[in-house]
């Protein structure tokens, strides 16, 4: 078993596996020469003087007791024959009598030389038990050694278990796989991301289209052996082996800690104050957690950009993103898990839209731009509305909101009147309309904006990271920036103030909303 264990350690290599079965075939190796030894002693300390004991009183015995049975049938059959003569009163019934007191004392004779074996045999009683206890002795020693042989090789082989990276991602607590990894973004989320973003992210569909199952299942445990190549997966199956490591984490990204609180700021009508909770909440995460979750938003935030090629906007990406986020320990009825649902899409696709709002900065990707592709490196082009800042006064926050939203307006009537050709100002019906589209077009707390050009070449950012599970320098992982102290939440976006401007029609002189 040692030599088998030895040999086949020796073909795997140094992998964890190949270390334990040379370490515990060692350990085997050791143990039959003790036994050996064990044997050895047992032969010559126990087994031959019991043996010796046994064979020779025994035979002793054996002997004396046929003696004593033969001479007891001499003894039978000549006081027999006495007998018969002496009823006839023949004269040699004298002859036949000193022959029989001749078999009575031989018999005599042989009885007492068996009894005398016999109690020479169980004088030896003692001996032979001390022998028995000589033996139990020599088979505690023996296990005694074999234990610590054992007990040996356990920290060795503990130590193998603890210092290997080669354990599975799937399933494994976020927290773990991070400071066994020493990475800050999860393997797989980052992996797939990068993946992604290098020639897919114009994919018709992405996350929402089923992969294959058994693609599937292929690029789970080809992450989980550490033997993962992306190139050779199409993008639903990348998008759905990053969606099930969402799905298997043992705790949720958002946390069930925080599930009550999510899906409570999430149930606000209010967008401005929807907004205002949920930064509340996302400040109570994890410090991984939240690395991860900013990671993961400003990636879907960049995919929903694209939707007039996904189809994807940041509503349909929340959908099928957020139930992988966040879940309920407890069991519910089906209804109420179709309303938790909604908010747990409602929560992510919040996220997703106010990435720069939630999160601050996008983290620095380091990735070759597709030569038909912009770059995915944001910087943005406005002053972000930093979570940390004090806050906005009422006259300037009701100011920025008027030159925002006429902006918006001016440009509708203008696409409006270039397409008509007619004054839009005497059309109610076309100012209306042109004034609800204008409300529902972008999101109105900050947005991150692509700084790349028509004519010049994008230069994707460069950050310097520990090298991932399968040695692929390339994609080291985003640095973030130091997490800030918790303080209070920010002010809610402008556009989500109380005071909203509103606009005249040129005919009716009836009041729009924006």
């Amino acid at each position: 078993l040692g030599n088998g264990m030895i040999e086949a350690g020796q073909t795997l290599g140094p992998t964890v596996f190949g270390n334990t079965l040379r370490l515990v075939g060692q350990g085997e190796l050791d143990i039959s020469l003790q036994v050996a030894d064990y044997e050895q002693c047992m032969e010559e300390t126990v087994i031959r003087p019991l043996n010796i004991i046994l064979e020779e009183e025994l035979k002793k015995l054996e002997k004396s007791k046929k003696k004593l049975s033969s001479a007891r049938v001499d003894m039978d059959s000549i006081r027999n024959r006495y007998q018969s003569l002496q009823d006839k009163f023949s004269p040699k019934a004298e002859a036949i009598k000193s022959e029989l007191d001749q078999a009575i004392n031989r018999f005599e004779q042989c009885q007492d030389a068996y009894a005398t074996n016999l109690f020479t045999f169980l004088s030896r009683e003692r001996d032979m038990a001390a022998l028995v206890h000589k033996m139990v002795v020599l088979q505690i020693s023996r296990h005694n050694q074999a234990l610590g042989i054992l007990q040996g090789i356990l920290p060795h082989i503990d130590k193998e278990l603890d210092e290997t990276n080669d354990r599975p991602v799937y399933g494994q607590p976020l927290s773990e796989h991070l400071q066994i990894t020493g990475r800050t973004i999860s393997y797989v989320i980052e992996e797939c991301c990068l993946a992604l973003r290098e020639k897919w992210m114009d994919t018709e569909g992405l996350f929402r289209l089923a992969a294959s199952a058994a693609k599937l299942k292929l690029l789970k445990y080809s992450f989980d052996a550490g033997c993962v190549e992306l190139n050779g997966h199409d993008p639903h199956t990348i998008a759905g082996a990053l969606k099930q490591y969402l799905r298997e984490l043992p705790v949720p990204l958002l946390t069930f800690e925080l599930c009550s609180a999510w899906t409570a700021a999430a149930g606000i009508g209010e967008e401005g104050e929807r907004l205002q909770r949920l930064w509340t909440v996302k400040e109570k995460l994890p410090k991984e957690n939240l690395e991860n979750l900013k990671y993961l938003m400003f990636f879907l935030s960049d995919l929903s950009e694209n939707h007039e090629q996904t189809k994807m906007n940041a509503y349909n990406i929340a959908i099928v993103i957020g139930p992988n986020l966040l879940w309920s320990k407890v069991e519910g009825s089906v209804s109420g898990l179709v309303g938790e649902t909604a908010l747990y899409s409602r929560i992510a696709e919040c996220l997703i839209k106010h990435s720069t709002y939630f999160f601050g900065e996008a983290p620095s990707i380091d990735i070759t731009p597709h030569p038909v592709k912009q770059s995915y490196s944001h910087t943005p082009s406005v002053p972000p509305l930093k979570p940390l800042e004090p806050q906005l006064s009422e006259e300037s926050t009701d100011n920025n909101s008027e030159v925002v939203d006429f902006a918006c307006v001016d440009r509708r009537r203008s696409n409006t009147s270039e397409e008509g050709g007619e004054n839009t100002d005497d059309s109610p019906t076309t100012s209306h309309q042109s004034l609800q589209d204008s409300t529902h077009e972008k999101p109105t707390p900050p947005r991150r904006t692509k700084s790349v050009r028509k004519n010049e070449p994008t230069t994707p950012t460069t950050a310097s990271s520990p090298k991932t599970p399968t040695g692929r320098p390339t994609r080291p992982a985003p640095q973030p920036p130091p997490r800030p102290k918790p303080r209070h939440p920010p002010p809610s976006p402008p556009a989500f103030k109380d005071k909203i401007p509103s606009v005249k029609n040129g005919t009716n002189n009836e009041e729009t909303i924006l």
